[in-house]
């Protein structure tokens, strides 16, 4: 899944490219996931990788607009003819129903936070390496904050 997403980043990155128009790339990390694993256990654990991935995915399918899982508990997001003002505003959205989502399983409940980080083209890099180093490096800005936050 991950190459078929390398993939369509690469087709959309370019596509961007030539019509001059920016592409907006998000990064984001379940705050408090080790932490849930610790008191809960790692099927409530897996439980919330799965939901947060369903709820961005809600926000995330339509206008060429992907979404992968990125690792243990972290997502990637391109964000096609997206500037960061409008990128800023689907991140938040994301973080904000994350935030007030009831995450229950087996009658356990938590309730994890997300942080996000985003970087758009052509401003914060022109590659798809480069666009996600800087999507991670406003993720990690974020979680130095605090957490529950988005960085840019």
């Amino acid at each position: 899944a991950l190459e078929r997403f390398d993939e369509e980043f690469e087709h959309q990155l370019e596509a961007t490219t030539i019509a001059s128009k920016p592409l907006s790339v998000l990064m984001a990390d379940i705050d408090n996931l080790k932490k849930i694993n610790d008191q809960h256990g790692h099927l409530l654990g897996e439980f919330i990788v799965g939901a947060v991935g369903q709820i961005i995915g809600e926000l995330h399918a339509k206008e060429g607009r992907q979404a992968t899982r990125f690792g243990g508990d972290e997502y990637q997001m391109i964000l096609p003819h997206l500037a960061k003002g409008d990128a800023l505003q689907i991140a938040e959205e994301v973080r904000r129903r994350v935030e007030e989502y009831a995450f229950e399983h087996e009658g356990k409940l938590a309730s994890p936070t997300l942080s996000l980080g985003i970087a758009t083209h052509p401003e914060d890099g022109a590659t798809r390496n480069e666009l996600t180093h800087a999507a991670d490096e406003a993720l990690y800005r974020a979680k130095r904050a605090g957490g529950n936050t988005v960085s840019e």
